[in-house]
């Protein structure tokens, strides 16, 4: 895993896509390949009950076969989320690109 991204703060009412990029990691002429896998878990801040429905599509290889998107919603406002995308390339070979993922409320929307 040798790409580690730090995904710009979201707000819990927000669905925005996340992106993992591969390239680094692909050999020339490789790609990725096969239905990629997505998890997430909370890597500061308190337990979330709905980890599982922050994301909301199956994880999709975009840009001729080097990165893996994903659309995220939810999360508990203040947490940061540990999350890491895996997918199979077409030499065989696994792969995971893993990045941190800040929730902040919309300072609008909270109650002063």
């Amino acid at each position: 895993m040798s790409d580690f991204r730090i995904f710009s703060p979201k707000d819990p009412g927000e669905e925005v896509p996340i992106t993992f990029d591969f390239t680094d990691d692909l050999n020339q002429g490789e790609a990725l390949t096969g239905t990629p896998s997505f998890s997430n878990s909370v890597y500061r801040g308190e337990p979330d009950a709905n980890i599982a429905a922050m994301s909301t599509t199956p994880a999709q290889i975009i840009a001729s076969g080097t990165k893996v998107a994903q659309f995220i919603t939810g999360g508990v406002d203040g947490n940061w989320y540990g999350t890491k995308a895996t997918c199979q390339t077409s030499s065989g070979r696994t792969l995971s690109v893993g990045g941190i993922l800040k929730i902040i409320q919309s300072f609008l929307q909270k109650p002063f």
